[in-house]
């Protein structure tokens, strides 16, 4: 992971004036602009960018930034910007891909003295690009970079003396050059730097140590190449497409070869005769042994060990004809693969194969033994899920397969036995799963499937077995004490598990288990809960410990019911009450008692106010009174408890 960090460049100037390092970017609207420092994958570095493409004038990149350096130039870093100079520090060894693509104002350039890798098209469209006085014969160089050659170059290179890195498409399809000299001073060769020329033998110079991905690829009339030992890596693909490659001349001993980090789709490199030291290494192939012969249901894996000087292993077959009762008389090639491992998905179910491997390096093989015969009679195991619309079967394709049939059996609770298979789905064979919407809540299923082809049909592989359960449906309401989770009852659950989310700093908690009612219940009082905080629940129906969760509720706002004391006085009834955390005001409501009735009137509102207290100036002497107060916020408001009776 990387983390980006964005840093006004007036204050990293200002900064940059107390650090011995110097930092600056001089530009018409320097205080406007910004640079984006990227912390590399080794934690040890930064790379750096723009995040202001309308950035002007001259840019001096920093040596460090928080006290590491600066050693990357990111991919299209500074594209399309209007500089006009770039410093690129000392500390700098990587230029991304088209870092500074069509800046058409950039004349200048001061390069890195210890620049090793760089992308593609790094300078295209700048004005240092299109300026013929920086080409010398047909070749544009910036310090120790060699960035491009022209599209009509011929004949021979010689890349001058001080050159420490060829850029990426440096030379790439340049048809016509034949012949290149490498300096003793070059570490660095980019990825497709020479691909595609008429190069016919690459002498590389001591000091070389990286050859990139595809360098001198597609070269098809390269016979010899001659690496020096100095060479760490041969990157993927360095010598792709190089048929007639047959010679390599390594300056090390056989020994040194084998700790160069040699990469993938190298075929014509690793098979070409090999000299070190001036002496012939004669490949031996040591016999592959493989490690795993099984059928899965992507077909049969094999997994091989790993065969020194092996450049490629061959995959070769046999199949049992049912019919003839007779194996294939010949061994049948299926595969060429670069690592000790294949999966063979061609494979048809119901028929029996044998494999064997065989390690190669030019005209050097070397065979396995045979595996022992493999039934490919696979089938793919089901797995059972309860939805809110029915029980989903999941299983994995099986190569081959024409096709998939579902069955299912159902659990008769009272004789304890389960019915007998019938089948309710045929799936396509692209399927990989199907949701059965044919069940009833409380009964309890399994299911079986069998993959098909032609007319072999494996045999049954049974899924778990799980009551179906229809989902809960939820609402919340106001309690006295708390809020009321109440839900729909459902056919044949056990118990139901409550499950409740709250607000916290802005996020909301993981669902956590609050209670466990009993079948019976249909509702559950949650007095846990804190004025002022929103709540979110969902409730579980369960059945033997699995169960079908409802979605969740709305966020709901709790507040407390306050608690309401009344005391006469002398013009009034005064009533004040508890505060309630997260109330905005109060809503003050009384009802009145009927002596002739002999009943009690409704709670009515008398008042909305934001203190804790009011009095009640309209209450007359001898009546007797209630009251209750509700805590509101916004379109939210508390439950209620009534008050004493008082008489006015």
């Amino acid at each position: 992971m990387k983390r980006i960090f964005s840093v006004v460049l007036s204050v990293v100037i200002l900064l940059s004036l107390s650090s011995s390092t110097p930092f600056s970017v001089v530009a018409n609207a320097a205080d406007k602009e910004d640079l984006v420092f990227i912390l590399n994958e080794d934690n040890k570095s930064y790379s750096v960018s723009s995040a202001n493409k309308e950035m002007e004038g001259e840019l001096v990149i920093p040596s460090e930034y928080e006290g590491l350096p600066v050693t990357e130039v990111a991919d299209r870093a500074f594209i399309s910007s209007n500089i006009t100079k770039v410093v690129i520090p000392d500390s700098v060894t990587t230029i991304g891909s088209e870092a500074f693509n069509d800046c058409s104002a950039l004349e200048e350039i001061v390069m890195s003295k210890n620049i090793e890798i760089v992308g593609n098209w790094c300078f295209d469209k700048t004005a240092f690009y299109d300026n013929e006085d920086n080409w010398e014969d047909g070749v544009l160089y910036c310090g120790s970079l060699l960035i491009e050659g022209k599209v009509d170059f011929e004949g021979t290179l010689k890349i001058k003396n001080g050159t420490k890195s060829v850029a990426a498409f440096a030379f790439r399809f340049r048809e016509n050059l034949k012949e290149v000299i490498f300096p003793d001073s070059l570490t660095h060769i980019n990825n497709t730097a020479f691909y595609g020329c008429a190069l016919t033998n690459v002498v590389l110079s001591e000091g070389l140590e990286f050859i990139g991905s595809a360098s001198f690829g597609g070269n098809q009339q390269l016979i010899e190449v001659s690496i020096p030992k100095s060479v760490k890596v041969i990157d993927n693909d360095s010598f792709v497409n190089c048929e007639k490659l047959a010679t390599v001349k390594y300056s090390g001993s056989k020994d040194d070869w084998k700790n160069v980090s040699v990469g993938e789709y190298n075929k014509h490199l690793l098979s070409a005769k090999l000299i070190c030291d001036g002496e012939e290494v004669k490949i031996t192939l040591k016999a592959p042994v493989i490690t795993t012969a099984k059928a899965t249901t992507k077909g049969v894996k094999l997994d091989w060990d790993t065969v020194e000087n092996a450049a490629e292993y061959k995959v070769y077959r046999k199949s049992y004809n049912t019919f003839t009762k007779k194996w294939d008389s010949k061994w049948k090639k299926i595969q060429t693969v670069k690592g000790p491992e294949f999966i063979d998905g061609t494979v048809e179910l119901g028929t029996k194969y044998k494999y064997l491997i065989k390690a190669v390096n030019g005209d050097v093989t070397k065979n396995s033994k045979s595996t022992s015969e493999i039934n490919f009679k696979i089938t793919p195991t089901p797995k059972a899920y309860i939805k809110a619309e029915g029980i989903k079967i999941k299983w994995s394709q099986v190569a081959s397969a024409d096709e998939y049939r579902i069955y299912r059996a159902e659990y008769n609770s009272s004789t304890k036995k389960w019915s007998s298979y019938q089948k309710v789905k045929t799936a396509k064979y692209s399927s990989t799963e199907w949701t059965d919407k044919k069940v009833t809540s409380g009964k309890k299923y399994k299911y079986c499937i069998k993959a098909v082809n032609g007319e072999y049909v494996t045999p049954k592989k049974e899924s778990n077995s799980l009551y179906f359960l229809t989902k809960t449906t939820v609402t919340l309401s106001k309690a006295k004490t708390g809020i009321k989770v109440s839900w729909t009852a459902v056919k044949g659950a056990s118990k139901y598990r409550v499950y409740r989310s709250e607000l916290q700093n802005g996020v909301w908690s993981k669902f956590t288990e609050i209670a466990t009612p009993t079948s019976k219940s249909k509702s559950y009082t949650d007095t846990k809960v804190v004025s002022g905080v929103q709540y979110k629940y969902k409730v579980k129906a369960v059945k033997d410990k699995i169960g079908q969760i409802s979605f969740e509720t709305d966020a709901y706002l709790y507040l407390q019911a306050p608690v309401v004391t009344v005391v006469n006085d002398t013009d009034g009834i005064n009533v004040s009450w508890s505060e309630t955390t997260g109330a905005t005001e109060y809503v003050v409501y009384r009802k009145t008692y009927d002596a002739k009735k002999k009943k009690w009137s409704s709670f009515k509102k008398q008042k909305t106010v934001t203190t804790t207290s009011y009095k009640d100036t309209t209450a007359k002497s001898g009546v007797k009174y209630k009251y209750c107060v509700k805590a509101k916020s916004g379109n939210v408001t508390s439950a209620y408890i009534s008050s004493e009776t008082i008489k006015g």
